[in-house]
């Protein structure tokens, strides 16, 4: 086995020690900081999926997570296992993904965008006014998960939410990279590049984004059904565009048309976020500065940025 081909394996498994060692190491509000991370990975890495890696101008990020907290945070207050929650919250995802793309995807880019926030402002409509479902403005609590595959048991402590973030958020990440290395990610790439070559290479170009929005909005629902486990509530007001904006910074951040750097932005958001909670008065100064001197060191993201420029690391790195 060459040495680039054991960088790349033996990085992986390093962190995936690491994340197993760090609940045992960090006191349990930085654990909860991490969980919370995991559901912002996996919403990142989906994100990326239609935004970067298909090119379109998808501002769905908040509509699809808000759903998929809804839909598992409901199901949850009805007694429904965690397991069967979350699978609903996929597939809510998937098949408003596949209505909204199928009558959406053959717009063009900046018509494509205002139907995303469309979507968005017309389910947070819903979210408001459908008081007996959704509990209106102020929401609905939800209940900490309780999984059958711990024989029902509910799970409180910050270490077994921890845990079950992490067994979420590695295959995600793992089915992401796969998916982008294979035919369909690659169709995506021609598709964003030269729609017209693509087409003329057998290439169904409407199938392709759609295919893209659809797993995109399965992943994002899936990270706010995870997300809703955690806040423990429902509040339609935390799915509009402060929450967009918080997805389309990950990837900017992170590096776009990258799951790894997805998954990098959404870790360094949200750990800069929480510090930033200690300046109060100035923390939306220090957070604008520092994200325009980030956006203008790192130009393609802080993963693509030093992938590039050190580029005979780049398989080792992930």
């Amino acid at each position: 086995m060459s040495a680039l081909r054991r960088g790349s394996v033996a990085v992986p498994v390093a962190l995936l020690i690491v994340a197993i060692a760090l609940p045992f190491l960090l006191n349990g509000y930085h654990v909860f900081i991490f969980s919370m991370a995991f559901a912002y990975i996996i919403a990142a890495v989906g994100f990326d999926m239609a935004l970067g890696r298909a090119g379109l101008l998808a501002f769905t990020g908040s509509a699809f997570f808000g759903l998929g907290a809804f839909v598992a945070g409901r199901l949850a207050t009805l007694g429904v296992p965690t397991e069967l929650t979350l699978l609903a919250a996929i597939a809510a995802g998937a098949v408003l993904g596949f209505l909204y793309g199928a009558v959406t995807v053959r717009l063009q880019a900046y018509y494509f965008a205002i139907t995303g926030i469309v979507l968005m402002l017309l389910l947070n409509f819903f979210y408001r006014n459908a008081e007996a479902i959704t509990g209106g403005y102020s929401g609905f609590s939800i209940p900490a998960p309780s999984f059958l595959l711990a024989g029902g048991g509910t799970l409180r402590s910050a270490t077994a939410m921890y845990f079950v973030g992490l067994c979420l958020a590695v295959p995600a990440f793992i089915v992401a990279r796969l998916i982008g290395r294979s035919r369909v990610g690659r169709s995506w790439r021609v598709a964003r590049e030269a729609p017209a070559v693509a087409e003329g290479l057998g290439i169904n170009v409407w199938r392709a984004r759609l295919l893209a929005v659809v797993l995109s909005s399965a992943y994002l629902a899936l990270g706010g059904a995870w997300f809703g486990y955690l806040s423990l509530r429902f509040l339609p007001e935390s799915f509009m565009f402060e929450q967009l904006l918080l997805l389309f910074l990950m990837l900017i951040i992170g590096g776009l048309r990258s799951v790894t750097g997805s998954a990098l932005g959404a870790v360094i958001l949200i750990w800069f976020n929480q510090y930033l909670a200690e300046f109060v008065g100035v923390s939306d100064i220090i957070y604008g500065i520092s994200l325009l001197a980030c956006v203008l060191l790192f130009s393609r993201g802080i993963y693509g940025t030093l992938s590039n420029r050190f580029r005979g690391f780049r398989e080792s790195l992930l």
